[in-house]
């Protein structure tokens, strides 16, 4: 987990100063949002692979089944929006992300409720 974890302060540190001190826009197009990235290092397998470490895998070395579940739906959305939406895959893939939402809120909800002991009034 603190792979996962150096990934993600890696992916974050890299994009705030990125945005921080390069230029990026966003344009409506074919009724979604490009982005346009004028970052450092635009391979976007250096850019992409912290990132996905951080968000889609991390769920898959969870102890927690239900969160091992959400791996699988966060995977697939995103190669799904890789390959037919390669052009708008931020904006895209942030609307699927916005869909498994609930089911993390679902799982939150879950963990309390599995977590709660009734009190016991006498």
């Amino acid at each position: 987990m603190f792979g996962l974890l150096g990934a993600g302060i890696l992916a974050a540190l890299y994009l705030g100063y990125s945005l921080l001190n390069f230029k990026a826009s966003a344009i409506i197009e074919e009724h979604h949002i490009r982005y346009s990235l004028e970052f450092p290092f635009q391979s976007k397998l250096l850019r992409g692979i912290p990132y996905m470490l951080a968000t889609a895998i991390s769920p898959f070395v969870s102890s927690n089944k239900l969160l091992k579940l959400l791996g699988w739906p966060l995977v697939v959305s995103y190669i799904f929006t890789a390959i037919f939406y390669t052009h708008y895959l931020t904006s895209v893939w942030c609307f699927f992300g916005s869909i498994l939402s609930m089911m993390i809120l679902f799982i939150i909800v879950k963990l309390n409720s599995n977590n709660l002991k009734p009190i016991a009034i006498s």
